[in-house]
């Protein structure tokens, strides 16, 4: 389908036109047919005039490329497709060869495939490493495998034809974007997490267009699970950081000394830019993790999108130079946004010397980094003065000290814990330019839709001071361990969010483990990746909230009755593992945007793309909090 878009005018719902009719039952390349790890669909719609005549095209770049001709009648059809027998059963079977690669070509005009359509491509073993898109050659010049696919003539109707035996083969078997006279493209390799297996980390190689290269840049976490391993933002002298590319949003001639440039998408709603021969640019967009700028509380053409976010997992997107010589980036979500990008005229080179790499740095080997503060003191707040109160006026706590939360080295909001044997009392200071805003419907799903404070506690006793379990259900269950990667019995969740409109706040208690929660306390977090139950997901009650509004964000205050969250035997010396967290919503309440603990910098204390993951409790990653 097509859409309309025009700068200043509200787009029409309806398409513009369809691009295809249905798909005919004898026309099996007629709409796209995926392979393995290309599962989200990209598409690129462009103008070429190499066949002699300006025409339309659709690229369908998803792993392997499938193009659409537009006809006389303006529907497109497919002309070229390059695939295996396991992907589509229409591409030729080649005995215990099943990723044996063909190119097709509608050479007979009929959009179907017929034997003599189909030419072999030699060597190839269907690996597609230019994730979920890459953007259309002008040229219908295509690189599958270091195989060079360049048409050497055209049909009467248009459609581009291949001589397979004579084509260059080039030294490195990939596929490859071409940027100015140059080829960019990518080759994985394996980094460990210790917790969730093996990334295909590896780097961006850029070659000459001879396919000799000419630099290479280090790729860490590509793709979606690998980002989750990555800490947010720069630290201090870092530059040219990539994360979680997903695929390449396109190319630009920036008509100025760096040359073309390429933009690869990440996962945390970024894109990184590269010139053709291996120079990180610049980053565009903001880190969904670092207090990116909102979108705005509605539409204002002409606004600065330099600080927003594309925010998580946006899995397509566009950037090139329209007809009117102005570069845009397009990409969606609930909706097409367009954004202007100004500034490439002006990117020069500089010689920046010779770099001589010694120590730790040379033989690749990381130092490593100072032990982070592991410990939270909990002061015993019984007989203080101000008496402690829920009130969201931080009075009572100016003796106890605050604990900064960082989204890397950005302070967002600033923490303490106290207690008085009976309660257990809370206080974050958040910096927030939409303060206190969720809309959530389902208290379950809250962590989903906005601003909450996020409380994490472990109730088991650490091991290094006398005691017992605080919380000692009926029945002989196994102590928890305090190495424990996956949660025990007296591990909980406490989420504090703002209630619906002239409602109290909710508050809800997630439980893994809670082997006397009744049945329908239950309750399974799903998605398409995986699914997480917890025995016991319901409101805590008795819990006392206080909120105030500041110029900088909020201030909450929530005081919570030890007997209800498992602290049954408060007291000075207790030791517990426990954590406190802050998430943040957009301006309207709808969607969590950011999220960040004060101690837990796990691969998954970012995610904002999984429900389940985004419910899970890890408490191998929380600190100790110590009773005074």
């Amino acid at each position: 389908m097509v859409y309309k878009l025009e700068p200043g005018k509200r787009p029409g719902y309806r398409p513009l036109k369809y691009l295809t009719r249905g798909q005919p039952a004898d026309a099996p390349l007629w709409h796209w047919t995926g392979g393995p790890h290309t599962l989200f669909g990209s598409v690129r719609m462009f103008r070429s005039d190499v066949s002699g005549k300006t025409r339309e095209y659709v690229l369908q770049a998803n792993g392997f490329p499938i193009l659409f001709q537009a006809g006389e009648d303006g529907e497109y059809k497919p002309v070229l497709a390059v695939g295996s027998h396991e992907i589509n059963k229409c591409f030729p079977q080649v005995k215990d060869e099943p990723k044996a690669l063909f190119l097709w070509t509608d050479l007979n005009g009929d959009s179907k495939p017929q034997a003599d359509e189909f030419q072999r491509l030699p060597g190839t073993t269907y690996r597609a490493d230019l994730g979920c898109g890459y953007p259309a050659p002008r040229d219908l010049t295509f690189y599958v495998e270091g195989v060079e696919l360049k048409p050497v003539r055209f049909t009467d109707a248009g459609v581009p034809v291949y001589d397979v035996p004579s084509a260059r083969r080039l030294p490195v078997p990939q596929h490859y974007v071409p940027v100015g006279g140059h080829l960019v493209t990518g080759v994985s390799g394996t980094s460990n997490s210790p917790r969730d297996g093996a990334y295909a980390a590896g780097h961006h190689l850029f070659a000459d267009r001879d396919g000799k290269m000419v630099a290479k840049y280090r790729s860490n976490w590509p793709a979606v699970h690998a980002s989750w391993s990555s800490a947010p933002g720069y630290r201090p002298g870092q530059t040219g950081r990539s994360v979680g590319e997903l695929h390449y949003a396109g190319v630009v001639d920036t008509r100025a000394d760096i040359g073309s440039v390429v933009a690869m998408q990440g996962n945390y709603g970024q894109s990184f830019v590269w010139s053709g021969d291996g120079l990180f640019v610049t980053p565009l967009f903001k880190d969904s993790r670092r207090s990116p700028k909102g979108w705005g509380a509605k539409e204002e053409v002409g606004a600065d999108w330099t600080d927003v976010t594309m925010m998580g997992e946006c899995f397509g997107g566009m950037w090139c130079r329209q007809d009117d010589g102005k570069v845009r980036y397009l990409f969606g979500r609930n909706g097409c946004q367009v954004v202007r990008v100004e500034g490439l005229d002006a990117v020069k080179r500089f010689d920046a010397g010779t770099v001589e790499l010694k120590g730790p740095t040379a033989a690749g080997v990381a130092a490593k980094p100072e032990p982070a503060d592991r410990v939270l003191p909990v002061p015993d707040a019984t007989g203080r003065f101000p008496a402690f109160r829920a009130d969201g006026d931080p009075a009572e706590w100016k003796n106890v000290p605050r604990r900064e939360v960082k989204v890397g080295d950005d302070v967002v909001a600033r923490v303490a814990v106290a207690h008085n044997r009976t309660h257990l009392w809370v206080l974050a200071e958040v910096e927030d330019p939409s303060p206190w805003v969720n809309t959530g419907a389902d208290p379950k799903l809250v962590f989903k839709t906005g601003d909450a404070l996020d409380i994490r506690l472990g109730t088991d006793r650490d091991p290094r001071a006398p005691g017992h379990l605080t919380h000692a259900p009926k029945g002989d269950y196994p102590r928890p361990k305090p190495d424990r990667t996956a949660p025990g019995v007296g591990d909980l969740r406490v989420l504090v969010a703002p209630g619906p409109k002239g409602k109290p706040p909710v508050v809800t208690a997630y439980r893994p483990v809670k082997p006397e929660a009744k049945p329908d306390e239950a309750f399974t977090f799903e998605s398409p990746v995986k699914k997480h139950t917890f025995q016991s997901v319901a409101a805590l009650p008795d819990v006392q909230v206080g909120v105030r509004a500041t110029k900088a964000g909020y201030v909450v205050e929530v005081r919570l009755p030890c007997d209800r969250i498992d602290l049954r035997d408060c007291g000075p010396g207790l030791r517990v593992r426990g954590d406190v967290g802050v998430l943040w919503g957009n301006e309207a309440g709808l969607a969590t945007e950011r999220r960040a603990s004060l101690f837990d910098r796990g691969p998954a204390a970012a995610v904002l793309s999984d429900t389940p993951t985004e419910a899970e409790l890890h408490p191998a990653e929380w600190g100790v909090w110590v009773f005074e």
